[in-house]
């Protein structure tokens, strides 16, 4: 009678505590050519466009880090593991992996393109309704628009996972919100989406949950 092997899937931080088989780890060896083709891209990129311009991206030229969140769009950088269906090109994780390796050499435009990659659209991939997806992912990942992200609170800091602000719409014109002071909202051009402590409240926060 023939016999299968089950592989548990190690997840998050586990590979630190938990014994795996070496087979199941993945080496730059394994790449395919697909990998190498996207990967080189990511890093032309980064050569070519972004370290180039470090120096004006230091001095917070947000029109600058617009423009190279664009430029990464039409390469297809900004959603490779994103279904065709949203705009995206449908890849593995792997090739998510191998392009997010190439950013990470582009200092502080890393930060904006992980912003905008891993912090919005990932979310938004996982998480959000279908009409949600339909309406928000093409335009992010063609980069019309840059996605952003409220984090501090005066209660958890940086601590995404303790925060505990919450907005409720309670009609079309309508908003309420509870324990809302946000101290920070980084975006992926890299500008502040907010002024520091701004309150979600009125006109403001209804912008917010558009």
């Amino acid at each position: 009678m023939p016999t299968t092997t089950e592989t548990s899937i190690l997840r998050g931080g586990e590979w630190l505590i938990q014994p795996s088989e070496a087979d199941s780890v993945f080496t730059p060896e394994r790449l395919t050519e697909e990998h190498r083709l996207i990967g080189r891209t990511a890093q032309e990129f980064v050569d070519n466009e972004v370290l180039t311009k470090l120096d004006q991206l230091e001095t917070k030229d947000w029109t600058l880090a617009r423009q190279l969140v664009k430029v990464a769009a039409d390469l297809g950088l900004l959603g490779v593991d994103v279904p065709e269906a949203y705009g995206g090109l449908g890849l593995d994780k792997v090739t998510s992996l191998v392009v997010s390796e190439k950013l990470a050499r582009a200092a502080s435009f890393g930060a904006t393109f992980g912003a905008h990659a891993n912090l919005t659209i990932v979310p938004l991939m996982l998480f959000g309704s279908e009409a949600q997806k339909q309406k928000y992912l093409p335009r992010l990942l063609s980069g019309e628009i840059i996605g952003a992200y409220g984090l501090s609170e005066t209660g958890s800091g940086s601590d995404a996972l303790g925060a505990r602000t919450k907005a409720t719409r309670q009609a079309a014109t309508t908003l309420r919100t509870r324990n809302h002071r946000c101290t920070h909202w980084p975006s992926a051009s890299g500008a502040p989406a907010r002024k520091s402590a701004t309150r979600l409240t009125g006109a403001r926060a209804r912008r917010v949950l558009r």
